[in-house]
């Protein structure tokens, strides 16, 4: 067998694989991705892909350094030969920056989307750009070092930021919360530059963490979904048959600025007023809850932080807490409008709550359900789309997502099955 080589730089002049091969041996490998241990009838059974076909497979893949032998695997019930057994071993790592009002989180993952190290490094939502920089490569040596990885061992680098991404020039062309930084940022030129040579995924952070949801859910890739991801400011996923949407102008899913009341004075910073992540913010949870101190002090969220937001709330509204479930309410009456409307233009089968809003809780999914009645199109929430609450904390779905999304860019490199 020869030696493993970096895959990553190969530049194969064989002919490529014809388009069956191609595409049985793409099915081969995607059953030893996430880590198992399969024999080759194993993965002839489960593909439908004859055994010498699976075989040769197997063969130019352990050739490349994709794949090892486990050893012999157990004989079956009626005894015979002990299979052997193979499993996916390539080691290439994958850097996953993501940012929330937190701060920066970065965490190095395998190409079996597994955590091998994770930091959050604190800082201010509107850091410079040079302070960005800083902390990246802070956190990529203390995190390589702590693990004991060269950076040639690096595959790729995954970026996951609030705001609009133009996908054809990896350009950051706002982000919302680094306001400093401006307009039309060479994001992806500045991560190849302290990256040389690396694979470099930009990508809005809601469709990044919506991504996650795909992971050990095969019957999510037939259908219609909306991922609703709340921070600060609230935007979604939208996954068609397993395809996220984007739009010409990276706009889909940028339901934050959706209008739902025009009488609201408040300033958005998109320019518009009345936005959908304006009216259930944190600021104005906390602001309805200054501006009514006589319900305040008849309330336990007296007993509750200054910086009381939803999550919060939820508890002492499942409670029975007049003025927390007064809050909740409205909250849900809002997100229906944001639904109603999403519903118009996607139609979706489930929509998920990732985030601030996935903490919900009882009240607000039965108030939310409550206003979506009130739309005659669907009289029952039940038959419009299943409402899902994702509580897994939002830095692991971004690093998820984004582990992810360069894991199938290395897997969709045809070079990996090419003779």
């Amino acid at each position: 067998m020869s030696e493993a080589v970096d895959i990553s730089n190969i530049r194969n002049t064989a002919a490529m694989p014809s388009d069956l091969k191609y595409k049985n041996r793409v099915r081969v490998l995607q059953m030893f991705r996430y880590g198992e241990e399969l024999s080759v009838n194993d993965v002839a059974t489960n593909t439908g892909i004859s055994r010498q076909t699976v075989t040769k497979a197997v063969l130019s893949f352990m050739e490349k350094g994709l794949l090892r032998s486990a050893g012999k695997g157990t004989s079956t019930d009626i005894g015979g030969k002990r299979p052997e057994l193979f499993y996916f071993q390539y080691k290439k790592y994958l850097l996953c920056i993501g940012m929330e009002a937190s701060g920066i989180n970065i965490s190095l993952m395998d190409l079996k989307i597994r955590t091998i190290l994770a930091k959050n490094y604190p800082c201010h939502l509107n850091l410079s750009l040079e302070e960005f920089k800083e902390i990246l490569k802070r956190g990529t040596r203390e995190l390589l070092e702590g693990k004991g990885i060269q950076r040639d061992d690096i595959y790729g680098i995954s970026l996951s930021t609030p705001g609009i991404v133009d996908y054809n020039t990896g350009i950051l062309k706002f982000c919302s919360t680094c306001t400093d930084w401006g307009r039309d940022i060479p994001m992806s030129q500045i991560l190849y530059e302290m990256f040389p040579g690396k694979a470099i995924i930009i990508e809005n952070v809601a469709k990044m963490a919506g991504r996650a949801v795909l992971l050990g859910h095969e019957e999510y890739e037939e259908m219609r979904l909306v991922v609703i991801y709340s921070d600060e400011g609230i935007s979604a996923c939208y996954i068609d048959k397993g395809h996220i949407l984007n739009g010409r102008n990276s706009l889909i899913g940028e339901i934050g600025h959706m209008t739902v009341d025009l009488t609201d004075e408040e300033l958005c910073g998109c320019g518009s007023r009345g936005c959908l992540e304006r009216l259930v913010s944190p600021a104005r949870i906390r602001k309805m809850i200054q501006d009514q101190p006589d319900k305040r002090r008849q309330s336990k969220i007296m007993q509750l932080s200054e910086e009381t937001d939803i999550p919060q709330l939820s508890g002492l509204a499942d409670q029975g807490d007049a003025f927390a479930r007064e809050i909740v309410s409205y909250t849900a009456k809002i997100v229906s409008c944001g639904l109603r409307n999403i519903s118009l233009n996607f139609d979706p089968q489930i929509v998920i709550f990732q985030g601030r809003l996935a903490y919900a809780g009882e009240w607000f999914n039965r108030e939310l359900k409550r206003y979506l009645n009130e739309f005659q199109y669907y009289p029952q929430a039940t038959d419009a789309f299943e409402l899902l609450y994702d509580r897994r904390p939002p830095a692991d779905l971004q690093a998820w997502g984004s582990s992810l999304a360069l894991a199938n860019l290395f897997f969709k490199n045809p070079e990996l099955y090419a003779d």
